[in-house]
């Protein structure tokens, strides 16, 4: 699935990422090039958490949120302050 999901990911002009859940920290394991469009980050940030892209401003209850919701596989709709390059 995530070699198809990387093929679609690249034909399309929006941000997606894949983040390894299995390995603490969250690490990114593919970024696709909408997402530098958005951000101003690529590739290069493969290995690191999205955590770069947040800020004084970011809402960081909203991480522990997420968080539970991933963990629970429940769906969540949240607005959250990030930051580009």
């Amino acid at each position: 699935w995530l070699d198809m999901f990387r093929t679609l990911s690249e034909t399309v002009s929006i941000g997606m990422v894949i983040s390894d859940m299995t390995v603490p920290g969250i690490p990114l394991v593919y970024i696709n090039e909408g997402f530098k469009v958005v951000t101003g980050y690529g590739k290069e940030k493969i290995g690191c958490s999205c955590r770069f892209l947040q800020g004084k401003e970011t809402e960081s209850y909203l991480n522990d949120e997420i968080m539970a919701a991933l963990q629970q596989s429940e769906s969540l709709l949240v607005k959250l302050h990030n930051y580009k390059a």
